[in-house]
């Protein structure tokens, strides 16, 4: 089913990264799982242009953030997901 690829995919995301951006929403949840969004469509464009990053700030932004959330903290937030 649709809704269950797209609730895989965030899960997933979400497991890997750390990063519960993808719970911010608003609308229908997902068959799959309530804390995720329906359909793909509610993720819109942000109101806001982001700035262009170059690929070395790219990483340093995802280094920093992997050390901002511990790794105990994802394991739990993803158990409570699953």
């Amino acid at each position: 089913m649709k809704q269950n690829a797209l609730g895989r995919l965030l899960q997933e995301i979400i497991a890997h990264l750390g990063d519960i951006s993808a719970l911010a929403w608003v609308g229908q949840s997902s068959n799959f799982n309530s804390c995720i969004r329906a359909e793909i469509a509610s993720y819109k464009v942000p109101p806001c242009p982001l700035p262009s990053l170059s690929e070395d700030e790219i990483q340093t932004s995802v280094s920093t953030l992997q050390n901002t959330v511990p790794v105990e903290s994802a394991s739990n937030l993803y158990a409570l997901l699953a």
